[in-house]
């Protein structure tokens, strides 16, 4: 049995308990977690020999993952075979935050209704995130328990189309966090609103669930919008 207050997935949502089954997967997520700890720079080029001999796959492996980030919108194609890390603005945080605000209220209401006891006492040590600014080796650990947690609870809500739906904007906004974090975004306040949440939930509080992650989102928004700018990407 998997240690229950450790996320069960990389940032890029691999299974890290078990190995790559492919060496197409291995270059999916490998490529895909390059991206979303920003290190492959937003707008940068694909540099397709070198990333892929750094990945341990072949070029076309790589391209094959190209086309598959391009639907997810992580990677823009520029041309037949040059591919580039997505330019992402203020305008996508505030699209995905609208967005998430939606649909993740919803679930976090239906998850007061339908959470197991085992889930309460997973969320509540997955709702602590900490990390120190400007130690990147410390950015991992805040954004695997913080996509952790809300996936947590949208899994709680029993609706599994909702849940990839939420995990999907997840992973879009795992960037402008994770620049955020460079210039000091605040885990005490985000973890506040966590632990607020999963006393909702707790105790069937379904429309105060709602609400409380409606606000949540919109706090988070706030965060990251300030820190983009803070990067220079506003």
């Amino acid at each position: 049995m998997r240690p229950p207050g450790q996320p069960y997935s990389d940032v890029a949502g691999h299974d890290h308990s078990r190995p790559y089954k492919t060496p197409a997967e291995r270059a999916y997520y490998e490529l895909k977690s390059r991206i979303l700890t920003c290190q492959l720079a937003i707008g940068s080029r694909v540099q397709e020999k070198p990333l892929s001999g750094e990945i341990g796959v072949t070029p076309d492996l790589l391209r094959d993952a190209c086309r598959r980030l391009i639907r997810e919108r992580l990677i823009h194609e520029d041309g037949p075979q040059l591919y580039s890390v997505a330019p992402f603005t203020v305008a996508d945080i505030r699209e995905l935050t609208e967005m998430g605000r939606t649909i993740e209220s919803r679930a976090a209401a239906l998850a007061a209704e339908r959470v197991r006891p085992y889930e309460i006492a997973r969320l509540l040590i997955l709702a602590e995130l900490t990390y120190q600014p400007g130690d990147r080796r410390t950015y991992l650990r805040y954004l695997l328990y913080n996509t952790a947690f809300h996936r947590q609870l949208a899994h709680a809500a029993r609706n599994t189309r909702l849940e990839a739906t939420i995990a999907s904007v997840l992973d879009q906004i795992q960037r402008p966090l994770y620049l955020g974090l460079d210039v000091g975004l605040d885990p005490v306040d985000a973890t506040a609103e966590h632990l607020d949440l999963v006393d909702a939930v707790r105790h069937k509080r379904s429309a105060m669930a709602a609400r409380l992650m409606w606000d949540h989102i919109t706090a988070s928004e706030k965060r990251m919008i300030e820190a983009y700018g803070d990067n220079g990407f506003a």
